[in-house]
C-alpha cells in the first residue's frame, strides 16, 4: 500500500489506489477503469480496511449513491480481502497483541509500530496502547462479558464479547475497532506534530483545524498566498522524526472563506 502512495505522488499519471482495487474488483486494466468504477474501489478502500464485511460496505456504498446487493458486496469483500492480505495480518496481529498484554500484566507486546500494555489497577484494568509517537489511547476497565449478539438474519445467540468503559456505558472491542483507532490515532498525531511546526515557523497565521486540516489566514496579496501555500505544503509533507518512512501528501486550497479543499 505505502508503494502504491509512492508511486502516485511520484507520477500523479500513475493509478491511485482506489482505481488500483476497482481494477481488481472489476478484473480489468487499472487504466481501463471509468469514473463510477473507481467509486465502487474508493468505497472498498475506505470500508474494509478495518476490518468491515458486507454489512459496512453496502452502508458506505448508500452513502455515495451506489447500489449493491449484498452477492455483489460480499464478492467485493472477498476480491478486497484476497488483494489485501497484509490487513488481515495486521488485524490479527493487533487483536493477538492486545489479549496477550491483558494476560500478562506489565509487558509489553507489539503489532508493527503500535504496544499494548495492561494494567490491572489503573481504572479497574486498562490496556494502553502505544501508538508510534509514543502517545497512548486507554482502554479502561476491559473485561470479557456475555452478550446477546443479533447477527444480519436476525437471529440471536449469546457469545463472550470484549468490552471497555467508554463514558457511561460499554463498548464492544474488536480487531476492527482496535485497527480504525491505531489508524486515526496516528494521523491525528501527524496533525499536531504539524500544527507545532505551523505555530513555530508560520507565527499567527494557523487559525483553526478540522479533522484533517489546517486553517490558515495570511494577507490578501498574491505573493503572500503563494508564499504560506507553499510554506504549508512543505510543513504537511515534512515527516516527523518518529515516523520517517512514511509517504506523506496533502492539497492546500485558498479562498476568501472556508471551504473545502478545491482540486
Amino acid at each position: 500500500v505505502l508503494d502504491v502512495f509512492r508511486t502516485s505522488d511520484a507520477d500523479p499519471d500513475a493509478p491511485d489506489i482506489y482505481e488500483l482495487e476497482a481494477a481488481n474488483i472489476f478484473d480489468k486494466a487499472a487504466v481501463d477503469v471509468i469514473k463510477a468504477e473507481r467509486q465502487t474501489g474508493k468505497v472498498a478502500t475506505l470500508s474494509l480496511g478495518f476490518g468491515g464485511a458486507v454489512g459496512a460496505l453496502m452502508a458506505m456504498a448508500a452513502g455515495y449513491g451506489i447500489s449493491l446487493t449484498q452477492a455483489e458486496a460480499a464478492v467485493i469483500v472477498e476480491a478486497w480481502r484476497s488483494n489485501n492480505s497484509w490487513a488481515r495480518r495486521f488485524w490479527n496481529e493487533l487483536w493477538e497483541a492486545f489479549l496477550n498484554s491483558m494476560d500478562n500484566s506489565g509487558t509489553l507486546y507489539t503489532a508493527g509500530r503500535v504496544g499494548f500494555m495492561y494494567d490491572p489497577n489503573y481504572l479497574s484494568g486498562t490496556v494502553f496502547c502505544f501508538l508510534p509517537d509514543g502517545s497512548n489511547l486507554t482502554y479502561p476497565a476491559v473485561k470479557w462479558e456475555r452478550k446477546e449478539v443479533e447477527d444480519k438474519h436476525g437471529v440471536v445467540t449469546e457469545k463472550n464479547v470484549l468490552t471497555y468503559r467508554r463514558g457511561h456505558t460499554r463498548r464492544s472491542l474488536w480487531y476492527g475497532e482496535i485497527a480504525n483507532n491505531v489508524t486515526q490515532g496516528t494521523a491525528g498525531s501527524l496533525l499536531r506534530a504539524a500544527l507545532v511546526v505551523a505555530e513555530r515557523e508560520m507565527p499567527d497565521f494557523v487559525v483553526g483545524h478540522t479533522h484533517d486540516e489546517m486553517i490558515g489566514e495570511c494577507d490578501d496579496t498574491e505573493q503572500s498566498v503563494a508564499d504560506n501555500r507553499a510554506k504549508l505544503l512543505d510543513i504537511m509533507m515534512t515527516n516527523p522524526d518518529w515516523l520517517p518512512d512514511c509517504p506523506l501528501n496533502a492539497d492546500i486550497s485558498d479562498n476568501f472563506y472556508y471551504t473545502k479543499t478545491i482540486d
